[in-house]
């Protein structure tokens, strides 16, 4: 039951599966007791889904591309002459296949009381079925089943700890991260996965929150997003609590689309000088025009972004905090734009200047052997340096 409750592996070669909005990227990774993980092989594969708003139709070709991506790594593996088998699939479901909610649940008792995996149960399992209740009135799915649960922070007594197992006390304090999948999914999973492999589930909210937890500890308070193709995902934490989890639909590809309606440039031009700004031989020249679009971008983007953060926030408890993660080159661009003549000088949110923090795949490259043979891959980097994290605790 507490966030890093797994169990040591040893080392083995496995398939990381980062699954997104429109594309499945797969990293096959060994894993090692006292060392750094290492990318062995990283292919990105795309979901072929013609017709997004059928949600069952979009589901099937999801689990067809996992289907895909599996026969397909295990091919280019024997063709580089690694025939070692897999010991594990790792899959990191993010939007909109996967929906996650956090709660604290605050106990207060007349007298000392133990917190064991009975008492944890008990109320873990309360708030899943009023999860479940309120996921299914919110959407047209009525099948959800839990992927993962975990204890992210626990008081006693008013003290944070690491460990809550078998301890009494009066006051207990409970934040945890429950996340779901569509039944459907996981049902499916076995048989498009051929293979007799064991699989685990997991969001991609628990890989980024763990890593932001690490490398910016001194950061308690902090909103955190990601543009995806057609999703931007946003969460919240304040005092390291992950207090809010939303997402809104729009992405890289309808900024891309907006730029073009409101500048008359070609869908085919716009999304070709973004991303020759980061060509080492891009001619500088065309930079202002670049910026130019990317301003365009950027307003129609922050509209929704304000609007969803809203929602979750007031001006007065808005934190000043915002990690942007960088997966595209446009992502890039709208960081560097809100960093641009002093931190946060041209981005606000509700109206409160903010500090953006831009999470660099470098940072990934640094904890991962081979990582920099595989560029723009932060995502599925990002998933391998979480599990290196949990295989390594007892």
């Amino acid at each position: 039951m507490s966030f890093f409750s797994f169990g040591k592996k040893e080392p083995s070669l496995s398939f990381v599966f980062d699954i997104r909005d429109t594309s499945i990227t797969v990293a096959a990774t060994k894993f090692f007791k006292d060392k750094k993980p290492q990318i062995v092989l990283c292919s990105n594969y795309k979901i072929e889904s013609k017709d997004k708003s059928d949600y069952t139709l979009y589901i099937s070709e999801m689990l067809k591309t996992i289907e895909k991506a599996s026969v397909s790594m295990i091919s280019e593996l024997v063709k580089t002459g690694n025939k070692e088998k897999i010991g594990e699939y790792y899959l990191f479901f993010g939007s909109p296949w996967s929906i996650s909610q956090s709660k604290v649940i605050k106990i207060e008792k007349d007298r000392l009381s133990l917190v064991d995996e009975k008492f944890l149960k008990q109320i873990i399992n309360k708030q899943e079925e009023s999860f479940i209740d309120k996921i299914e009135s919110e959407t047209n799915e009525k099948n959800w089943v839990v992927i993962e649960e975990k204890i992210i922070q626990s008081k006693l007594n008013g003290y944070k700890v690491n460990k809550i197992h078998e301890r009494k006390a009066k006051k207990i304090e409970i934040e945890f991260l429950i996340s779901f999948i569509p039944k459907e999914i996981q049902d499916k999973l076995n048989g498009v996965i051929k293979q007799k492999i064991k699989t685990n589930s997991y969001s991609t909210i628990i890989s980024s929150f763990s890593f932001l937890r690490d490398a910016f500890s001194d950061r308690n308070d902090f909103i955190y997003f990601d543009i995806n193709d057609s999703i931007t995902d946003v969460y919240v934490v304040r005092d390291d609590v992950l207090c809010e989890i939303s997402s809104f639909p729009i992405g890289e590809k309808d900024i891309i689309r907006e730029i073009s309606k409101n500048t008359n440039t070609p869908e085919e031009i716009v999304s070709s000088l973004v991303n020759i700004k980061y060509d080492e031989n891009h001619d500088p020249k065309e930079d202002s025009r670049i910026d130019a679009l990317v301003d365009v971008g950027l307003k129609y983007w922050l509209e929704s972004f304000n609007s969803a953060i809203g929602k979750m926030c007031s001006i007065m408890n808005s934190p000043n905090n915002v990690f942007i993660m960088a997966n595209s080159s446009i992502t890039k661009l709208f960081a560097e734009k809100m960093m641009k003549d002093g931190r946060g000088k041209e981005f606000e949110i509700l109206g409160v200047k903010i500090n953006p923090y831009l999470i660099r795949e470098e940072m990934f490259n640094d904890l991962v052997n081979n990582a920099k043979a595989f560029n723009n891959e932060s995502y599925v980097k990002l998933d391998v340096v979480f599990l290196d994290k949990i295989l390594r605790i007892k």
